[in-house]
């Protein structure tokens, strides 16, 4: 995650005054089983909220042990505030996948700390935050990551680029002939959604790996050392913010959801197709320097 320059988040009051226009409500959605029922083995669910639309007493309560002592330990009151609501809406939304009280979900921690649901057979899961805007990605059929950055015209993006762009990746944000930073964003948040849905998230060696080819385009898929195909899918955003999601299985179609307040009986949606990814890095072994 990286930081940016805050800017206040008062004007951002309902999902629908600032999502796409193309978000609607979804049809029967009082009834959970149809969003279930939609989450099939080439789907994505990608939730997008703002940790701002609830009870704060009524969201520690569902938190777990670890979660409250995470939110005791940030310095500032609005920060405790965003994680004890974003975290609780997380709960919340796994929660009525699974069929179960937001409560009682416990999570387990990978090698290098991903969260993923203790259940056997549980969805497969993974979010981000920047300010007060989460997003949280859904599926069956295999792992997930997602990342979503606050957008800073005024970032100095020369320095992690140097440390974490592969050169193809640098070339590609340099090119740019309308400012780098919209393309330097574009690459990170993918490249952090990659190394989240693989369990790595980042590390001292994350130029070795390219999501940007020797022709200079950006691909949509990944080939790794293991021999997966991972989807790198970016989002449209609220203005002001960047955000991609990455997938370990083929992906078909991704549903879009964004629940009204902290009621998740109306959310409002929009589904639209995935192309078959046509562009891949897999012959430039981008994990080799």
């Amino acid at each position: 995650m990286l930081s940016a320059a805050a800017t206040g988040d008062s004007a951002w009051t309902h999902p629908s005054s600032w999502l796409d226009p193309g978000y609607r409500l979804a049809d029967g959605c009082q009834d959970w089983s149809r969003i279930r029922d939609s989450l099939t083995a080439v789907d994505l669910h990608v939730w997008v909220f703002q940790s701002a639309h609830s009870d704060v007493m009524s969201d520690w309560s569902v938190l777990g042990t670890g979660e409250r002592g995470r939110a005791e330990r940030l310095a500032q009151a609005e920060d405790r505030v965003r994680f004890v609501r974003g975290r609780a809406m997380v709960r919340r939304i796994l929660a009525a996948y699974e069929g179960i009280e937001a409560r009682t979900i416990t999570f387990t921690a990978g090698e290098y700390g991903k969260p993923a649901l203790s259940a056997a057979g549980a969805v497969q899961c993974s979010w981000s935050h920047a300010g007060s805007v989460w997003l949280l990605a859904v599926a069956r059929s295999g792992a997930v990551g997602i990342d979503v950055e606050r957008v800073d015209a005024d970032f100095a993006w020369r320095g992690p680029a140097e440390i974490a762009f592969h050169p193809h990746e640098r070339q590609f944000v340099e090119r740019s002939v309308d400012g780098c930073n919209g393309r330097f964003y574009a690459v990170w948040t993918r490249k952090e959604a990659l190394l989240k849905g693989l369990g790595t998230g980042l590390h001292d060696d994350m130029a070795a790996l390219s999501i940007v080819n020797t022709s200079g385009v950006m691909c949509d898929a990944v080939l790794t050392p293991g021999g997966t195909r991972w989807q790198v899918i970016g989002l449209d955003m609220p203005p002001g913010f960047a955000g991609a999601v990455t997938a370990g299985f083929t992906v078909t179609r991704i549903t879009a959801f964004a629940p009204v307040g902290a009621d998740l009986s109306h959310p409002l949606q929009r589904s639209h197709a995935v192309a078959e990814p046509v562009s891949s890095i897999a012959a430039e072994r981008p994990w080799i320097k």
